[in-house]
């Protein structure tokens, strides 16, 4: 029988403390950068990103049908090659 595999935390691959403090930040920059990034730009320009955000909506309204799809699509072939790659790995 196979052992479960465990999750692997953000620092689980470092063994020194530094390693795993800087990873820790690079994961935190990418994490808040778009909601920081959104912040800034509604405080600086709020005229263009109201603009920016209207022209982003329409957009998803116009092909919101679309988007769903391939989303799910894309949700369903990813949960079948991981279902292959599982039933092939427990068979072996």
């Amino acid at each position: 029988m196979r052992r479960p595999r465990r999750s692997v935390t953000v620092t689980g691959s470092t063994t020194g403390i530094v390693d795993g403090l800087f990873q820790v930040a690079v994961y935190n920059v990418i994490w808040f950068s778009l909601p920081i990034f959104a912040l800034v730009m509604a405080q600086r320009k709020p005229d263009v990103t109201r603009d920016l955000l209207d022209r982003l909506r329409r957009w998803m309204m116009l092909y919101r049908r679309r988007i769903v799809v391939v989303f799910l699509v894309a949700l369903g072939g990813y949960l079948v090659v991981t279902g292959i790659v599982h039933l092939a790995q427990s068979a072996s």
